[in-house]
């Protein structure tokens, strides 16, 4: 596909999802190796859906990980991360985001007016290592 978009004088764009892990938790055939079941830690659930939590250090490195891996296996022209935002509410229920709030809270900004900004403090790794350790 890229090459055949190259060929026609476009640009191929990756865009991704970067925090939905699992579409549908109670339709889905999850592999024993996928990355919700070997750091369960990570993610929160939300109505059908799992999410990473961004409020942990090591999620971010992982998501930035994995994207740098397309960039340099894959000649694309631009990265796009789409749906970069809290889900839809469920009527009844909180979106389960404490570690990132809590993160947030102690003057740690996680988005700018020019896009990602990332800036992860030991406050926030202190508060991550707590939830992960809960499980």
């Amino acid at each position: 596909m890229i090459t055949e978009t190259h060929k026609r004088g476009m640009e191929f764009h990756a865009w991704f999802n970067p925090y939905r892990a699992v579409a549908n938790i109670r339709g889905s055939s999850i592999a024993p190796n996928h990355i919700s079941r070997t750091r369960p830690q990570w993610f929160l659930t939300y109505g059908d859906l799992k999410y990473f939590d961004p409020g942990i250090p090591e999620v971010r490195s992982y998501v930035t990980e994995l994207i740098r891996d397309v960039v340099k296996r894959y000649d694309i022209d631009a990265v796009h991360f789409d749906d970069y935002f809290y889900p839809y509410r469920i009527p009844g229920r909180e979106f389960p985001d404490q570690g990132l709030s809590a993160c947030m809270a102690k003057g740690n900004r996680w988005m700018s007016g020019d896009g990602l900004m990332w800036t992860p403090s030991s406050r926030c790794s202190a508060a991550s290592s707590k939830k992960q350790s809960r499980g």
